[in-house]
């Protein structure tokens, strides 16, 4: 479910601040399985626009990985095309 009902079933919402002008959200995943692996989403919102600006996620090693979202465009047409993959010298099963 890709809305806030969806989001506050998935995560709890521990912290969130306005830093330099972006909405800070950390949160936890609220399943255990998922809690193992996974300690904590931080997500960074820009207001003006309501669009995420990055993710991060810190593992249950402590190691994190940061995703950065630049020139967002929300619904925007594809081409088909970009769904075709070429497998020209592929043996498929």
């Amino acid at each position: 479910n890709g809305d806030l009902a969806g989001f506050k079933k998935t995560f709890d919402l521990v912290e969130s601040r306005v830093t330099q002008g972006i909405y800070q959200l950390t949160a936890r995943p609220r399943d255990r399985g998922l809690r193992s692996k996974v300690k904590w989403v931080f997500l960074d919102i820009d207001p003006k626009t309501n669009l995420l600006r990055a993710m991060e996620i810190q593992l249950d090693d402590k190691s994190r990985i940061r995703t950065i979202f630049s020139d967002s465009k929300i619904n925007s047409k594809l081409p088909a095309s970009r769904f075709t993959t070429d497998l020209s010298g592929y043996k498929v099963q």
